[in-house]
């Protein structure tokens, strides 16, 4: 089922008369918010990782999920120079707070909050494998239950005032979800559903190659 791209832009759409006619990803958007809003002083603290958001994905459109990912320079991203410069403008203490690390998951762990809290963490989650047929959908949420959703972490970065540059993050045992508003004066969604072990169906030709050779 991975990796699973919607973006939207703008993120917002008005009429004539200014008002919101529609946000494709708004569900994506609103439920992450429903959830850093019921965290307490302490739990805020954990789950915000850094002041600053990304301009795009941490991990980029790497072909697989490595071990451990740094920013991006520009140099790295051919194609995309106003993206990649926007990267290079980071902060230090946002190349430190941003990074991936497989083993080490950024921001608060579910088995940290309270029912309620991780009653809509999993809201949250469906919102992405909703995006499936239901037979998948359920197939997919199933396994990431099995997988154990006290582990999954929910990390954010930049401002938590709605319409300024936001990003999150969930990352369990086999999931990372990417989600970015801050292109275009934050009104350019990209979210991303990732497996860790299985993007693409895998990929045989490394296994083999690091199982045999």
């Amino acid at each position: 089922m991975t990796p699973l791209f919607l973006g939207a832009n703008p993120a917002v759409m008005r009429g004539p008369d200014a008002g919101i006619v529609t946000r494709p990803c708004g569900r994506e958007e609103d439920a992450a918010r429903a959830l850093l809003a019921s965290l307490d002083g302490a739990q805020r603290a954990k789950a915000i990782i850094c002041d600053v958001a990304p301009p795009d994905f941490v991990l980029q459109n790497d072909p697989y999920i490595p071990d451990e990912r740094e920013i991006a320079p520009a140099a790295e991203m051919a194609g995309m120079a106003p993206v990649g410069e926007a990267f290079d403008a980071l902060p230090d203490h946002a190349l430190v707070a941003l990074r991936w690390q497989r083993a080490r998951p950024a921001g608060l762990s579910a088995s940290a909050m309270t029912p309620e809290q991780r009653a809509l963490l999993d809201a949250l989650l469906r919102v992405y494998t909703g995006r499936l047929t239901p037979d998948l959908a359920a197939r997919e949420h199933a396994r990431i239950e099995h997988e154990g959703i006290g582990s999954i972490h929910f990390a954010w970065a930049g401002s938590v005032a709605p319409g300024e540059g936001h990003y999150y993050r969930l990352h369990g045992p086999d999931l990372v979800i990417e989600y970015d508003n801050s292109q275009d004066g934050a009104n350019h969604i990209h979210s991303v559903w990732r497996s860790i072990a299985n993007d693409f169906g895998g990929d045989a030709l490394r296994e083999h190659l690091a199982a045999e050779h």
